[in-house]
């Protein structure tokens, strides 16, 4: 998921350095502090995509944590007379 993350971010940093000037640039340039006005197209795009990736990594985390509870699930009835209803 980091290089979906990187990627998304990767592409809107350059979309917000190349129109730095268009929006009125206040911050210098070496800060690389460049950013997406969320009242425009590409500002709104950046959420959305953002969004999506976030989504995607709760799913995922959700995904982790059903199989490492199933996992410790398994262990514990195996060695134990534990049993999870």
């Amino acid at each position: 998921m980091d290089f979906v993350v990187a990627g998304i971010c990767g592409h809107f940093n350059a979309v917000a350095r190349e129109n730095a000037a268009k929006w009125g640039r206040t911050i210098p340039e070496e800060y690389r502090l460049d950013y997406l006005p969320t009242d425009t197209d590409e500002g709104r795009q950046y959420l959305d995509w953002m969004g999506l990736a976030m989504d995607y990594a709760y799913e995922n985390r959700t995904k982790m944590m059903e199989a490492a509870k199933n996992a410790v699930k398994a262990k514990v009835e195996k060695f134990t007379d534990y049993r999870a209803a």
